[in-house]
């Protein structure tokens, strides 16, 4: 039989028990854990092209809605998103496209609100993702360039095309597309008004060349001549250096050899030129572009009158529109073409040479006298001819030489300011010292009677576009020009 404890284990027992059921009494009831919820995804400071899905971790939480905020201080600009019990929200693409064509646009700042089974309201911690938008669905984003975001058409390596937009986003609008002309992009750098091998109505032409830095479009663009107005259709377009010309017949073989002209039917403009008619290009808007002054065709050097058979051709070195009128920026056309006119249609034109070139010889060949009434068209054919190695000497027209007749005071010299000149024509080869050598060429000219009484006639020729005259009289220039030598004009 077991012994009952000793008093001293009785108290030892008591008190051990007392403290043990004093420390479980003690001890504080079992607490439920607390609400928590933690943002996983997107990574904080993301770049977003597309809307992401948005994704948290959420402990002992019943439901949760997520808030937006532009500024991320969530005060009046927030979003929130309806409580739901999933743990993840991704927002329409609608949506997101508003966010980033809005005032959101640079970035959206984002947490997580959680509540718990009573209500208890828990927050995670912000984060933030950077919205790099592709709303037009290019494939390309802003961030990666896309300069248009509205356009699924501008993105970097689109296809350039002609319509005022960076298409491929680098910067630079229509990039070798044509312009619109403007003062200094044309210039009529060739005009044949006088031709010899066929009639003038089908084998003049004006040369327009570009001159500027950038294509342009001639849509509407016009030239105006003495004869009528020719306006470009849409579409035609000149490059850098190119030469377009306009001729009257655009068959080369019916308008001397121009091969690639563009057809300018039923402008008769040639006579009126060579009477002082300008040339003039306009743009749409009737802007001047270029004008070729008819005194050209009148007042040059050496073209008093323009050239049978020859163009007028503009210096190459003139490249100022406002330096086409000076008068030594022409001169006559000297490379044969086609049947055997004197141009170059289409081509740059040579260097104009003014250096000074003199006559070997000329003379005025007949008539000696001439007698007629005021009222007369014109006094009746003068005859010239001229000669110089190397140049009349060889089958047809030299080139290069300039005959006019003229008539002045009785008495008078020839060079006088006083007389006045008329352009002569080509005529034929004639013999020179020698018979059957051709050596000289054969000139005629005429000119209206002046008042009635007595004047003299007189013939000059240049091969050096007017810098230098041989006066010629009817013992030639052998000898100094003699007025007794002239011919004897009567007008009654």
């Amino acid at each position: 039989m077991r012994a009952p404890p000793s008093s001293a284990s009785s108290l030892s027992l008591a008190v051990g028990g007392a403290a043990t059921l004093l420390a479980l009494l003690l001890l504080p009831g079992r607490a439920e854990a607390a609400c928590a919820v933690v943002p996983t995804s997107p990574p904080d400071g993301s770049v977003q092209v597309s809307s992401p899905l948005f994704r948290w971790g959420g402990v002992d939480c019943a439901t949760y809605r997520v808030w937006f905020s532009p500024s991320g201080t969530f005060g009046a600009d927030r979003t929130l998103t309806p409580w739901r019990t999933r743990k993840q929200y991704r927002m329409g693409e609608e949506i997101w496209d508003g966010f980033q064509a809005g005032a959101w646009a640079e970035g959206v700042y984002w947490k997580v609100q959680a509540r718990d089974a009573e209500g208890a309201v828990a927050f995670s911690t912000v984060r933030q993702v950077v919205m790099d938008p592709d709303i037009d669905d290019d494939g390309v984003s802003v961030g990666a360039g896309d300069c248009d975001d509205d356009d699924g058409t501008v993105f970097p390596g689109a296809v350039e095309a002609c319509n005022g937009i960076d298409d491929d986003c680098d910067g630079e609008v229509d990039p070798g597309c044509p312009v619109a002309p403007v003062y200094g992009d044309l210039m009529i750098t060739e005009v044949m008004a006088n031709p010899a091998r066929v009639s003038d109505a089908a084998g003049s032409w004006i040369e327009l060349a570009h001159t500027g830095s950038e294509a342009v479009d001639l849509s509407g663009v016009s030239v105006e001549t003495p004869g009528g107005v020719h306006t470009f259709a849409d579409g035609l377009v000149l490059y850098p250096g190119d030469r377009l010309v306009l001729a009257a017949e655009s068959d080369p073989l019916l308008n001397g050899g121009v091969g690639g002209a563009v057809p300018m039917p039923g402008l008769d403009w040639s006579e009126g030129f060579r009477t002082g008619g300008d040339l003039v290009v306009v743009d749409p808007e009737g802007e001047v572009l270029f004008v070729v002054d008819g005194f050209v065709a009148q007042g040059t050097p050496g073209l008093l009158g323009v050239p049978n058979g020859s163009s007028l051709a503009l210096d190459p070195d003139v490249v100022d529109p406002a330096e086409a009128g000076a008068p030594l920026s022409w001169c006559r056309g000297v490379t044969s073409y086609g049947a055997g006119d004197f141009g170059t249609p289409g081509a740059p034109n040579p260097a104009c040479s003014f250096d000074e070139v003199p006559i070997g010889w000329g003379g005025l060949q007949f008539p000696y006298f001439l007698n007629v009434g005021a009222a007369a068209p014109d006094v009746g054919s003068i005859f010239g001819r001229v000669y110089l190695e190397g140049v009349t000497d060889q089958v047809g027209r030299g080139l290069g030489i300039i005959a006019q007749v003229g008539w002045g005071p009785s008495g008078s010299f020839a060079g006088d300011p006083a007389w006045v000149w008329s352009p002569a024509a080509y005529n034929m080869d004639y013999d020179g010292l020698v018979p059957g050598d051709l050596a000289n060429d054969e000139y005629v000219g005429t000119f209206p009677p002046p008042d009635p009484g007595e004047w003299d006639y007189a013939f000059r020729f240049t091969a050096d576009f007017g810098l230098n005259w041989a006066y010629c009289d009817l013992d030639g220039t052998d000898n100094a020009y003699d007025a007794a030598q002239a011919g004897q004009l009567s007008v009654e």
